[in-house]
């Protein structure tokens, strides 16, 4: 999820004096009672069915439309995108997997349908809210522990990874979690999770060593590798089609100096800019191959104004203060820039964790599409989108973001047990391409996906035509009307992830009453 998530270099200006106050022990959770401003308890009925059964089985936990806790929770974990954005009939907050599993037998009993949410950060509507039905917000779900040999970290399902990163600086550790701060724990680790460390440990999921999940009868069980080690595999990439996870024990690793930080360009640097993100797909110097190295960068342009917005967050592990690797990127001036040694992940992390990253007022879209990461490729890429967006009529701020995924990179996922993505190293370098946009008006939602569909499209079938095809759809980027599944190791995925959900949900829970979501039954 790499594009920046604001659109003018004068919000970005800020960025390294912003941090986002995200200490686990600030955490707000509101008084369970339905009060207004004054205090006063407001009485209201839940006229839903579902919603009745709820309040009956979890009288504390359930909350319907208009109740203090409703608003509090609608306004504090709002969904990213207000294109995504619903008003359920009402809202369960569950604290423990016990309650969770009650929930869900009491949602199966009375056929309601139901979302989950927990940093709403995806931008496919439906996806964490719902009208017609219970939307369950994970935000009390805070567990937040290392195990006594601190080779383990717990995280609850209601956790950001800037929490994460915060808990574990001062023990010196890191797990890969996502690149910006702000979003949610579950949802990265269940769609894959791009993550800083990627060349030499894998996915973010491929960290995960157990997973504790309320399966759709509402039984309460552990995966990993030597327990339930199908459902494991599953929902590592198979997203939300197995049941609600609770709780993610993932590995620990040291963290020392780092390199990296964000710079932002002057338009005068488009074309140079353009060539650094070229020329690190280069495996002979030009930076893909160098195992330390990660680099998010972003080209946006809005076609209304002509405005254009280059930027990048890059990192190197290790305390080189002139990493090679980055030099295309180091060398070339900057507006802003943050680039530098830290004594730690944590402190890097930051840069992707202001609440400037945070701005949840717009509509906004992901699109992505794989080929392989070479410098024709990414030509291809930029030619395409740039030529296409210029003429465009739209005012929206559009960006493509280049995302390589290094064969160190799913040679290291396979070595740690594999998952569902299944990728071959011998296919080489990915680019799990990402375009992205944020506007204002639902007039023109049609032309932005439109748009993207399009670009993507002509991208995919050039990259073809050179034999730099790679038929990979990155989950966490996919667009409403996209569909991974059939992706995944080269097809052969998917009939092992359906079988798996017919055995744990033979009824189809997670398929039809909760629909949102990308469904491996389509």
């Amino acid at each position: 999820m790499g594009a920046l998530y604001c659109v003018t270099i004068v919000i970005c200006a800020t960025l390294a004096l912003a941090r986002a106050d995200l200490d686990p022990a600030s955490r707000h959770h509101w008084d369970r009672r339905d009060s207004d401003l004054s205090g006063a308890t407001i009485f209201t009925n839940f006229t839903v069915k579902g919603c009745r059964q709820l309040s009956a089985a979890l009288p504390q936990q359930a909350f319907p439309v208009g109740s203090a806790s409703y608003i509090a929770e609608q306004n504090e974990n709002q969904n990213w995108s207000q294109s995504c954005v619903q008003t359920p009939q009402c809202l369960l907050e569950p604290s423990t997997a016990k309650e969770l599993s009650t929930a869900i037998k009491s949602l199966v009993s009375s056929n309601t349908k139901f979302a989950v949410r927990s940093g709403g950060h995806m931008p496919v509507p439906g996806t964490n809210s719902i009208t017609n039905g219970v939307l369950i917000t994970m935000s009390a779900f805070d567990t937040l522990s290392l195990s006594d040999d601190h080779t383990i970290v717990s995280l609850g399902a209601g956790l950001r990874w800037q929490e994460v990163y915060s808990f574990l600086a001062p023990y010196n550790l890191i797990t890969p979690g996502g690149r910006y701060g702000h979003v949610g724990v579950p949802g990265l680790l269940l769609g894959g999770g791009i993550n800083y460390f990627g060349n030499t440990i894998g996915w973010s999921m491929n960290s995960v060593v157990n997973y504790e999940v309320v399966l759709a009868n509402g039984t309460i069980v552990n995966a990993n590798e030597k327990t339930n080690k199908a459902l494991w595999w599953a929902l590592k990439g198979g997203s939300s089609n197995f049941g609600i996870v609770t709780r993610f024990d993932m590995k620990t690793y040291p963290s020392a100096e780092v390199y990296g930080g964000l710079a932002v360009f002057p338009d005068s640097a488009l074309d140079a800019f353009a060539d650094a993100c070229v020329n690190f797909m280069n495996p002979n110097g030009g930076g893909i191959s160098d195992t330390p190295t990660t680099i998010d960068p972003s080209i946006g342009i809005n076609p209304s104004t002509g405005s254009l917005s280059l930027f990048g967050i890059f990192f190197r592990n290790g305390s080189d203060p002139a990493p090679r690797s980055l030099a295309n990127f180091s060398g070339l001036p900057a507006s802003i820039s943050t680039l530098g040694v830290r004594p730690n992940f944590n402190t890097f992390a930051t840069d992707g964790s202001s609440d400037l990253f945070n701005d949840r007022s717009l509509r906004r879209t992901f699109y992505t599409i794989g080929m392989k990461a070479t410098p024709e490729t990414a030509r291809i890429a930029y030619n395409t989108f740039m030529s296409g967006a210029k003429a465009l009529t739209v005012d929206a701020s559009l960006f493509l973001t280049y995302q390589p995924i290094s064969k160190s990179w799913i040679t290291a996922a396979k070595q740690k047990g594999g998952d569902a993505f299944d990728l071959d190293p011998s296919n080489g370098n990915l680019m799990a391409l990402e375009f992205s946009a944020s506007w204002a008006s639902a007039a023109d939602d049609s032309k932005v996906l439109g748009f993207f569909g399009k670009t993507a499209a002509d991208i995919t079938s050039q990259a073809k035509k050179l034999g730099m095809g790679y038929d990979f759809e990155y989950l966490n980027d996919a667009a409403t009307g996209q569909n991974p599944f059939p992706t995944y190791g080269g097809g052969k995925s998917l009939p092992k992830l359906q079988k798996i959900a017919r055995d744990l949900d033979s009824k189809g829970v997670f398929q039809k009453l909760m629909p949102g979501g990308f469904k491996i039954f389509k």
